[in-house]
């Protein structure tokens, strides 16, 4: 009976430590568990920083593009309302010509309409003069 009492000391001295060796375990185990959730953070957080600099080098480089864009796009707008504005002039410079040149060509009209009517009218003077000398 004693030797059973002390193999039951024994038993129970083993049995508490490998309680106490399991508690180490699990403790070992949650402090590993722990150190690899903190990594697993410091990691995203790095990734998430990386990241967050990526899209806002992305962002920029896309406003500069629209930056560029607006003023190409404002460029040839106004070379096409000069070209527009050049062509209109000379629209208006081809009207104002043609304009200039149906008056000139209505002035050597009436100046030749003149010149007959003042050659008939100088041409009756004479004859009167001419009646009237022999007269």
């Amino acid at each position: 009976a004693v030797e059973d009492a002390a193999e039951a000391v024994q038993l129970k001295a083993r049995l508490e430590d490998a309680k106490n060796a399991a508690d180490a375990a699990c403790g070992a185990a949650a402090s590993s568990a722990s150190a690899a959730a903190d990594a697993h953070r410091e990691s995203a957080s790095a990734l998430e920083t990386s990241i967050n600099a990526e899209l806002q080098a992305a962002r920029a480089a896309r406003d500069a593009a629209e930056a560029r864009a607006t003023e190409a796009l404002a460029s040839a707008h106004a070379y096409g309302k000069r070209a527009v504005d050049a062509e209109t002039s000379v629209a208006d410079a081809v009207q104002r010509a043609a304009e200039a040149e149906a008056r000139l060509k209505a002035l050597e009209e009436a100046m030749t309409g003149m010149s007959e009517t003042g050659q008939a009218e100088l041409a009756k003077l004479k004859s009167r003069l001419n009646d009237e000398r022999k007269k």
